[in-house]
């Protein structure tokens, strides 16, 4: 799987976590480099028709992030074409978490200048980055866990998959695994439908710099010495690769 031809960062973190989860029979959890570090690279405006266009932001990671928005009546061509300019000027090499703050501090001022429906296209802009997808949770076997014993329980099941379903939560609750590879016990994160198992983490990086995580959860009578090596080679390829993607996407 690691040797194939990647276009994107997010195919490839997709896949590793689905094979993961098949060659474990667990719950594989990747988490997408973060909002600090996924820093956009291009913009684009694609009209489909007089009343739709389709943004488009390519981060420096290889993601793509596409937007259908609706335009208002008077807006033209020659509109798009400006605010793409000048998107492309100012915030090129900007994190997606600053974004929506540098359009109101900095770009709406030359929209206004430029632009001649500025407001309509100032709109359109805080509408579609405050709906970019900042930090990105990418589940393997996300039911594969409910058949262990454990968790046999109806509500346990439940909680769980609210818990997995809630992406911004389970964010949180790995986002500062440590470096290298490394093993958790479920009632140490402080979330009861963790409790009965075993959590095997390790880092990915991207041209030297840690972006993500690897989170394998299984039962607490998991086979350690298997699991983290799974986990260990992991990391690793999946630095190869996206390292490699990185470089690619920067000629």
């Amino acid at each position: 799987m690691f040797q194939a031809d990647y276009d994107e960062a997010e195919e490839v973190i997709q896949n590793s976590a689905s094979l993961l989860s098949e060659l474990t029979s667990y719950t594989s959890i990747v988490l997408g480099p973060n909002s600090a570090v996924n820093k956009l690279s291009g913009f684009r405006f694609v009209p489909i028709s007089r009343q739709q266009a389709m943004l488009i932001l390519i981060t420096d990671q290889g993601h793509v992030d596409n937007h259908l928005v609706t335009l208002p009546i008077g807006v033209t061509p020659s509109d798009m074409e400006r605010t793409v300019n000048i998107l492309n000027d100012r915030l090129v090499g900007v994190p997606l978490d600053a974004l929506e703050t540098r359009i109101e501090h900095e770009v709406e001022e030359l929209l206004t200048k430029h632009v001649e429906n500025a407001e309509y296209m100032s709109e359109i802009l805080l509408n579609t980055f405050h709906r970019v997808n900042k930090e990105r949770i990418y589940l393997g076997g996300k039911t594969n866990i409910l058949n262990q014993p454990e968790f046999h329980d109806v509500a346990k099941i439940r909680g769980f998959l609210q818990l997995v379903e809630a992406e911004d939560v389970l964010y949180d609750l790995f986002r500062d695994i440590p470096d290298g590879v490394s093993v958790k016990f479920g009632r140490e994160l402080n979330n009861e439908f963790m409790d009965d198992l075993s959590i095997i983490t390790a880092t990915y990086r991207i041209a030297d710099e840690r972006v993500g995580g690897i989170v394998l959860l299984g039962p607490t009578r998991m086979e350690y010495s298997r699991m983290l090596g799974l986990v260990d080679v992991f990391s690793q390829d999946l630095t190869t690769v996206l390292t490699k993607l990185y470089h690619e996407n920067q000629k």
